[in-house]
């Protein structure tokens, strides 16, 4: 697991919550077309953790 690697996609999740939140649609739709290539090369397992994490940051 590349550690630099997860931290980007981390950093893209939060940002996705962001715009979602501040109904930025345009950036939004970016960002999940970023994060989906990046998703096919992660585990599940992964995924969801790092989902999980950026979205606790990201409320706070």
């Amino acid at each position: 697991m590349n550690a630099g690697r997860n931290s980007e996609i981390g950093k893209k999740v939060a940002q996705l919550y962001r715009c979602i939140v501040k109904r930025h649609v345009q950036q939004a739709a970016i960002l999940i077309e970023e994060l989906d290539v990046c998703f096919k090369e992660l585990s599940t397992t992964t995924k969801w953790l790092l989902i999980t994490i950026s979205f606790v940051f990201a409320i706070k």
